[in-house]
């Protein structure tokens, strides 16, 4: 079991995604943006497809979030370690059978299974859902039912992937049913046929089309900012390699590897104009990346009036590959996109797949999003007084969103700043401290005894936590006169420290 939850600790974060329902009498069926599987649970219970402390997965969209009430879905989204998640909740997800075992060939499911239990797979039960090979074990320790009493897990094998949920309720009978709405998870083969017909995958503003059977493969977001995906076309054979078990130098099929670079990264600032020798860098960084000689020169390429370039290659990635490689100038971001497939078939199969795809590339006309020279995206929240809160009606001056929690301590830490700085409110700016989804009776505790007259926001169902896309706290964005986020900090902050970001948000 150790190793299980070790496994599921190290799937990263995915894309906030909106449910598909489809109505019966007393139950729906809800499934992830993707399309790949269906759940049928009761009518009334509320779904979700955000991410779930320590549940997000390796692949964007492929996430459900089901619970018996808002309350519980509340309490299974709220981060909070030390108590136990409410109510009837269950979490079904997706990852690679070449995760669970190290990228060996194994044939046997209940192997594959055995591999991840390790010593819990003397007590599992081996079964069959929906004609698949499927394992349940009535005990899951790891996040977010580290406190619950009646917690489980099932796996289902379908061929290169696992539908993996958990699932935790206040006692028997009701462990009993959440096990049955396992037991209706049915894999899907979604209907869209050609790009445009499946919801695009956004990378800030860069909208990436998919097909059906396409996976995002999410690697992260550095230091600077820098976000890495991997758009996996066909995960039967090239799965074990987008996820770091590949042997050969000669790819089995193709690969889609997206990076997004921010100006403020590049160039320190959001406030530049670039050049064609800043756009020929970036691509030729991009190039080298791969081990690969390029064919023919650069091409100009435009997507929505911004400036792209466009250069094929070969021998990518030491093997007999060939691909290509766009770069897109989005004015606040530089995207490439390097695509490598099998030589044999690029001419044929891959070379007008990829001019399809980059044909239906776009971005959006706005620069709404959470990054440092993007407009911040707006909300509604309801204050511990009553009142309400816009962010778009605070334009004309300095705002800071600050996302917190009372079991927070750096949380606490930081607060007496906040407090000091925009208490009195003179500051020539403004603050909206944003709580996660805890209630008033829990918070007016904590700020009587801080002593805290700063407007704190209600995020009561995390929906604000979500569209800023929040993971750590202390989280905190300082927002300029224009709306644009000046700063994004993750960690605790001082009030020199704030003194510094006003001046930065008001030069």
């Amino acid at each position: 079991m150790l190793r299980l939850v070790r496994l599921v600790l190290s799937l990263v974060l995915i894309m906030v995604a909106v449910p598909q329902l489809v109505h019966a009498e007393d139950t729906i069926q809800v499934q992830p943006q993707s399309g790949r599987y269906s759940l049928e649970i009761p009518a009334d219970w509320v779904v979700s497809t955000d991410e779930v402390r320590g549940l997000g997965g390796s692949f964007r969209g492929e996430i459900v979030a089901v619970a018996d009430s808002e309350a519980a879905m509340r309490s299974l989204q709220s981060n909070n370690r030390t108590l136990a998640v409410s109510g009837r909740t269950l979490i079904a997800n997706v990852f690679a059978t070449a995760q669970a075992t190290y990228g060996q060939q194994v044939d046997d499911p209940n192997t594959v299974f055995q591999m991840i239990l390790q010593s819990s797979a003397d007590t599992a039960e081996f079964l069959t859902i929906n004609g698949l090979p499927a394992v349940h074990v009535n005990d899951y320790p790891g996040p977010p039912y580290e406190n619950a009493t009646f917690s489980g897990l099932t796996m289902i094998l379908d061929g290169e992937l696992i539908y993996y949920v958990v699932y935790a309720g206040p006692d028997q009978a009701s462990f009993d049913e959440l096990m049955q709405i396992v037991e209706t998870l049915t894999p899907l083969t979604p209907s869209a046929t050609a790009f445009g017909e499946r919801p695009a995958f956004a990378v800030d503003q860069l909208q990436l089309p998919l097909l059906p059977e396409w996976m995002v493969l999410s690697s992260g977001t550095s230091e600077g900012g820098v976000e890495y995906y991997m758009v996996v076309p066909d995960p039967k054979r090239t799965l074990n390699y987008a996820i770091g078990f590949g042997d050969a130098a000669d790819l089995p099929g193709m690969f889609i590897h997206v990076q997004s670079q921010p100006y403020d990264f590049l160039y320190s600032t959001v406030d530049y104009e670039t050049t064609e020798d800043d756009r020929a860098f970036v691509l030729g960084q991009a190039l080298a990346n791969t081990g690969g000689e390029p064919l023919l020169g650069i091409e100009n390429l435009t997507i929505n009036d911004k400036t792209g370039l466009q250069i094929e290659l070969e021998g990518a990635f030491g093997g007999d590959n060939r691909g290509v490689i766009v770069l897109i100038d989005s004015g606040l971001f530089m995207y490439t996109l390097t695509m490598v497939a099998p030589a044999a078939d690029w001419d044929t199969v891959y070379l007008p797949l990829m001019d399809d795809f980059i044909a239906h590339l776009s971005l959006t006309e706005n620069s709404i999003g959470v990054q440092v020279g993007q407009i911040a995206p707006d909300f509604t929240l309801t204050l511990l007084d009553g009142s309400q809160v816009r962010l778009s009606d605070l334009r004309g001056q300095t705002v800071l969103v600050n996302f917190w929690a009372t079991w927070c301590p750096p949380c606490r830490a930081e607060m007496p700043a906040f407090q000091s700085k925009f208490g009195a409110g003179d500051s020539g700016a403004t603050i909206i401290a944003v709580n996660l989804m805890e209630s008033p009776d829990t918070i007016q505790p904590f700020v009587d005894e801080l002593g805290l007259t700063i407007p704190i926001g209600l995020d009561l169902g995390g929906d604000v936590n979500n569209l800023f896309n929040i993971q750590y706290y202390p989280t905190t964005y300082v927002i300029n006169a224009e709306g644009i986020i000046e700063v994004a900090h993750i960690g605790p902050t001082d009030e020199n420290t704030i003194v510094r970001w006003l001046e930065i948000a008001q030069d």
